[in-house]
């Protein structure tokens, strides 16, 4: 995600869900599990928390892109926690 970009109140105000999260939901009759790319805000029905998710497809060149509420998602795998950016000792 393009940080010039990003939606501003996401990051004032954290949902469940973060980049990079690995999530589950549902697809119609099966369960897909993808890789959350952008955290959109409160922007859905009723000031619903909505996300991008993308998901690898088989047999396909590019993959599947989602936008969907936190209340359908399941964490899956949470993301590695970022690197602390501190100074460096020379």
């Amino acid at each position: 995600m393009d940080p010039w970009v990003r939606n501003p109140q996401a990051d004032r105000e954290p949902g469940p869900f973060r980049e990079g999260d690995k999530v589950s939901f549902a697809y119609g009759s099966t369960v897909l599990v993808g890789t959350i790319v952008e955290d959109r805000g409160n922007l859905g029905y009723q000031r619903r928390r909505l996300y991008d998710i993308r998901v690898p497809q088989q047999d396909v060149p590019e993959d599947m892109e989602i936008e969907l509420p936190a209340d359908v998602l399941t964490l899956v795998e949470k993301a590695p926690e970022p690197k602390k950016k501190g100074k460096r000792r020379s």
